[in-house]
């Protein structure tokens, strides 16, 4: 039984559910992504696909087991991020090791290769991963000034509290994350 975040359970070294930071933000990021509308979940899915699928799939090649390692890392660091800050914008420099990896996988295109799904997939990745760092360093650009990262208002679907996508800014709440209150809505 893995307990809820925000639960305060015993500190003791011999307690076998004592979770460290990074864990914890990962059960935090996976409640966050869960509680995404569904075209966000679609983005995010198509992104496991690029990035983690079909490497596994194209595995014999190099440049595969790089991307799998560079999405591992990604992980952590988001992970990471999410245990100290909560679901936030913050979350896009989690991506910025993707940086070096298009940069990589473009190189790799300079040797022509000929395989069509390793091509396909190199050009998957390569559009996807640059599309998703443009949402990033936007989502990072727009939360530098602040002093305090504020949550993301994911809300369920359907829910009186949901708000359209793109207009997040104008209703942003400007307080401490959601804590025990009526709101549908993920802090």
């Amino acid at each position: 039984m893995v307990p809820e975040v925000g639960e305060t359970r015993s500190t003791s070294i011999a307690d076998p559910l004592k979770l460290d930071s990074t864990v914890q933000g990962f059960f935090r990021f996976n409640k966050g992504l869960m509680r995404l509308p569904l075209l966000w979940k679609s983005w995010v899915m198509l992104l496991m696909i690029c990035n983690m699928i079909l490497p596994l799939i194209l595995i014999s090649h190099i440049e595969a087991q790089v991307a799998i390692a560079v999405f591992a890392i990604a992980a952590i660091l988001m992970s990471r991020i999410t245990s100290h800050s909560g679901f936030t914008r913050l979350l896009g420099l989690g991506h910025f090791v993707w940086f070096p990896l298009i940069a990589y996988l473009w190189s790799a295109l300079t040797n022509q290769p000929t395989e069509p799904l390793f091509v396909f997939w190199i050009y998957a990745v390569l559009i996807v991963n640059s599309l998703s760092l443009l949402i990033d360093v936007i989502d990072v650009i727009r939360i530098l000034p602040e002093t305090e990262p504020r949550p993301f208002k994911v809300c369920k679907p359907n829910s009186p509290w949901l708000i359209p996508a793109g207009s997040y800014e104008r209703h942003a709440v400007h307080h401490p994350p959601f804590k025990n209150n009526n709101s549908p809505c993920l802090s």
